[in-house]
């Protein structure tokens, strides 16, 4: 009977080690997944970070555009610079 009782209790032992062994894996495995998403969480901000910057910085190229464009048609339309008169022949 004292048998039966000391290999329950070493059952229970390596059982016990065998729950702690896999618990401290299954926390070092948490520990890297919570790395990762982390660092997808940031990556996933820095991209709204950068398209909403692009997005700025077309809104003014295209402002300047539309402002050159204007200019340019300006100068080529109605109110362009008539070409200078042809020069007077010389005389003979």
């Amino acid at each position: 009977m004292a048998g039966m009782l000391v290999g329950g209790m070493i059952g229970a032992l390596v059982t016990s080690l065998v729950a702690v062994g896999a618990g401290v894996l299954f926390y070092r495995r948490f520990v890297q997944v919570q790395s990762r998403v982390a660092q997808a969480e940031r990556l996933a901000e820095l991209g709204t970070l950068t398209g909403g910057l692009a997005h700025e910085i077309k809104n003014v190229l295209s402002t300047v555009q539309l402002n050159l464009r204007l200019l340019e048609e300006d100068f080529t339309g109605d109110f362009a610079p008539s070409p200078p008169p042809p020069p007077a022949p010389l005389p003979e």
